[in-house]
């Protein structure tokens, strides 16, 4: 087996839903562009996916001649030139960073006040719409996903302190044409090395289902372990078919993640290992002392649970009690926050459904 490719059952895969497209996505309003309009150059073939930044098409570009994914950002995203600038800033650094399980970025600009980003085209589909579909991934196959997209975020961070910010099963992209996981929407993060300033993307980035606790309570402040709690809670849904914590509305899931214990997923699959809940653990303490501190010994126990052995790098019960006072701490600090970006954000989706791009 590769260690860039997984197996996974095609024949239950919608390939025709292309980049992205949920089952939810289906049945929204009509596309913002017409099919055969030109946007920066690139002929639209064939409208997509609508999310929270946008809408996603499928386009032809003439030289050379090839099929691109384009991502067409809503201008009120980006309503100034200062975020514009550093917009396309992140872009242009993030492009920079290369590995085979990234979804290359080909080009980025504006065309009629409309910022957009090409990509290359990926056939295939989500694994959100896979595990809707066939329902959840066995424990071996889930923890090869989990390493295929831990690899290029262990690269970002290591070489230009990159996050990305919302990693989730509608990002990570399986491509029949050589069966790689693909990880996409790294352009839209934000590199941690420059000022700590809250920009736009502090607040728009990241899915409340599988965004990490400090993410929510302060944005400027995250490293790579925010990355590793939502591929936690990723990891978790691939293994159970649904997200960590189900809640009614957007407040109530952000709370539950920084609050609730994390759920052991053997409750609705006793098929699962402890070696893999204790993996999880690890993953998504709340505190994030109490995680995994770099991505190398994440990496390394993944490959030890998938070959049946305990994690080897994190003592569960230790690594629980630190966490548990850490928690507490982290509990403290964050109710001192009266007005956290959470909540503004939550504010910002008010008449827009309240849902973001979840």
């Amino acid at each position: 087996m590769s260690e860039t490719r997984e197996n996974l059952p095609l024949q239950r895969l919608n390939t025709q839903s292309g980049f992205g497209k949920t089952e939810d996505q289906k049945n929204v309003a009509d596309p913002s562009f017409k099919i055969g309009e030109n946007i920066g150059g690139y002929r639209l073939t064939r409208f997509i996916a609508r999310g929270g930044m946008g809408e996603v098409y499928e386009a032809r570009q003439a030289q050379p001649d090839r099929r691109v994914a384009i991502k067409l950002v809503s201008p009120e995203r980006l309503e100034d030139l200062r975020r514009k600038d550093r917009f396309f800033k992140e872009i242009r650094v993030s492009s920079q960073v290369q590995h085979p399980n990234l979804v290359t970025f080909f080009d980025a600009g504006v065309d009629r006040g409309i910022p957009y980003l090409v990509m290359e085209f990926v056939e295939g589909d989500n694994l959100q719409n896979l595990v809707h579909t066939s329902g959840p991934l066995p424990e071996n196959r889930a923890l090869r996903i989990a390493a295929h997209v831990a690899r290029p975020l262990a690269t970002a961070w290591d070489e230009r302190q990159i996050l990305h910010r919302d990693i989730k099963p509608d990002n990570i992209l399986f491509d029949i044409r050589d069966g790689r996981i693909r990880l996409t929407d790294f352009g839209l993060g934000t590199i941690e090395n420059e000022s700590g300033d809250l920009t736009f993307t502090h607040l728009l980035i990241g899915s409340p289902d599988f965004m990490s606790p400090e993410q929510a309570a302060d944005p400027t402040d995250l490293d790579q372990r925010s990355d590793m709690y939502a591929l936690g809670c990723t990891l978790y849904f691939l293994l159970t078919g649904m997200p960590p914590f189900s809640r009614t509305d957007v407040a109530a899931v952000l709370r539950a993640h920084q609050t609730e214990t994390f759920p052991d997923p053997r409750v609705g699959n006793p098929e699962i290992s402890e070696a893999c809940w204790r993996l999880l653990q690890g993953m998504t303490a709340k505190a994030r002392a109490a995680r995994y501190r770099t991505w190398q010994p994440l990496l390394d126990d993944l490959h030890d649970v998938r070959k049946g052995r305990m994690p080897s790098r994190w003592n569960a019960q230790q690594r629980g009690n630190e966490g548990h006072s850490l928690a507490q701490n982290s509990a403290e600090k964050m109710a001192s926050i009266k007005n956290p970006p959470w909540r503004r954000l939550l504010r910002g989706l008010s008449g827009r459904g309240g849902g973001g791009d979840r």
